[in-house]
């Protein structure tokens, strides 16, 4: 199922090529931060078995070293559900932790 949240900026699917070709044609200066965020975090392996950009940063942060719990608001029925899900999948490991990092920083 894709995911059918849109980017503030270009009004597209976030992470689509067509996404970025709009919002740097809109903002040639500051192509926007959810169309890249979207399209890094779906090319991460070790996320792939989460569905959604909430989600998976919701699993990045809950493995993330140190951190003992993880407050999230939720505006909608549908993104309660989606995050409740991340119950029944393990917080990455260490090492998963830090390829996503490093994913993410590339």
């Amino acid at each position: 199922m894709q995911n059918q949240l849109e980017c503030s900026h270009c009004h597209l699917s976030p992470g689509s090529e067509v996404s970025k070709q709009a919002c740097f044609e809109i903002s040639p200066k500051q192509l926007s931060w959810p169309c890249l965020l979207q399209s890094k975090l779906d090319v991460i392996p070790e996320l792939s078995n989460v569905k959604g950009a909430g989600p998976k940063l919701i699993q990045i942060a809950r493995s993330t070293p140190g951190i003992v719990a993880t407050l999230v608001g939720h505006k909608s029925k549908p993104h309660v559900l989606a995050n409740v899900a991340l119950s029944n999948i393990q917080p990455l490991t260490l090492q998963q932790f830090n390829l996503v990092m490093a994913a993410l920083a590339s």
